[in-house]
């Protein structure tokens, strides 16, 4: 999924808009419906007692709270709007958004002739900046963040936290905590960087109808993506429904010293649960029954150790050939320390393993150990 600043943000809603044709009260209708289904589901859930109050801005975000005000109050949903600015002072596609609002019969206060009491509130939703504001929230906006910061109230932010930075993920003083953000079209880059991160809560993003066309023609401004789950599991092969252990290929990893056999169990685990149907750990003779016992599903072979240090030695060269080229995929070094002896295994094993082989922790340092010894380091394998 493409990650987006507010600047590129802005551009799509431009293209689908303005060169596309595509009325922005529709995409604010749909954003609208979003924030109204997810609030509502929030406010059932939470069994919340009291009304919902809306906090509505100047702008399109303030809009988007208009429409969710509008449709919760049609589903009899207790509703109260505060608008930080006069309505005849709201302009586009906002005044329309409040105008249908005003006319369906919501509540509106305006925030700047009376104060807001939240005592009978039972939910907040924060449509007051979205994701184009910088600095630190001043004015009737300002005083809107400090109260609902220190309300102990279920938020909603509409789009992006007010106070939160959307593109570098920065707070400046204080932000409004909210437990989810409905992040309209795609979803913001400083909603996934800290401090921003932990005022974002539970992150929707809601699918407003911008064309993908628009997303496209912007995409030489889109630096950034996150990976779903439903991206991953694109990328994972068939598993077939009769499949076995067998079927799904054996990877081996050599690995493991006294006092690092945890080294070994994460290792094992991680390649379980990225789907290796048979996993062998190749390990020190004297690490056997711990390994056995922290990982139950695995196969656990042992071989000649330095006996002081419980490292794997030289003379584990030959066994370790054998057992780990059986293998479809190696993994060589978690947790296997650095003893000369290892080191100098490591140097003649690298050139003797066929498979494809992850080189990871310890062996990379041994391989630094040969480097600063003038030791030649060779490959018989393909690496990573």
């Amino acid at each position: 999924m493409h990650v987006v600043t507010s600047e590129t943000m802005r551009r799509i809603d431009e293209i689908a808009i303005d060169e596309m044709g595509i009325p922005g009260i529709d995409l604010m209708h749909r954003a609208g419906e979003a924030i109204a289904r997810i609030s509502s589901g929030f406010y059932d859930d939470l069994a919340c007692k009291g009304y919902i109050g809306i906090f509505a801005g100047p702008g399109n975000n303030g809009g988007d709270g208009w429409v969710c005000a509008r449709l919760l109050k049609s589903k009899d949903y207790p509703v109260k709007v505060f608008s930080v600015v006069l309505p005849d002072n709201l302009t586009g596609d906002a005044r329309t958004a409040f105008e249908e609002a005003r006319d369906a019969g919501v509540d509106c206060r305006i925030v700047e002739a009376e104060s807001i009491d939240i005592s009978g509130m039972g939910m907040a939703i924060d449509a007051l900046l979205g994701t184009g504001a910088k600095g630190t929230p001043r004015g009737a906006v300002g005083e809107i963040v400090r109260l609902l910061a220190m309300a102990e109230l279920p938020i909603i932010a509409v789009d992006n936290p007010t106070g939160a930075d959307a593109d570098n993920g920065s707070v400046e003083g204080i932000a409004i905590p909210a437990i989810a953000t409905v992040s309209l079209a795609l979803p913001k880059l400083g909603q996934f960087l800290y401090p921003a991160r932990e005022f974002v809560g539970q992150l929707f993003v809601a699918d407003i109808g911008i064309p993908n066309e628009a997303i496209s023609r912007a995409s030489g401004d889109i630096d950034y993506r996150v990976d779903t789950a439903s991206d991953l599991a694109a990328l994972l092969p068939f598993r077939a429904g009769d499949g076995h252990k067998g079927t799904f290929g054996k990877a081996s990893i050599i690995a493991g010293s006294t006092g690092m056999t945890g080294a070994v169990a994460l290792s094992a685990e991680s390649a379980l649960r990225s789907g290796a149907g048979l996993v062998e750990a190749v390990v020190p003779e004297g690490i056997v029954s711990i390994v056995d016992s922290l990982v139950l599903e695995i196969i656990t072979r042992g071989v000649p150790q330095v006996a002081k240090h419980k490292c794997l030695s030289i003379r584990a060269l030959g066994d370790i050939v054998r057992i780990a080229n059986e293998a479809d995929a190696i993994a060589f070094g978690p947790g296997i320390g650095t003893h000369r002896e290892t080191v100098d295994l490591t140097a003649r094993l690298l050139l003797r393993l066929i498979k494809p082989t992850v080189i990871d922790a310890d062996a990379l340092n041994c391989i630094a150990k040969l480097m600063r010894r003038d030791v030649p380091v060779k490959f018989g394998c393909p690496v990573v």
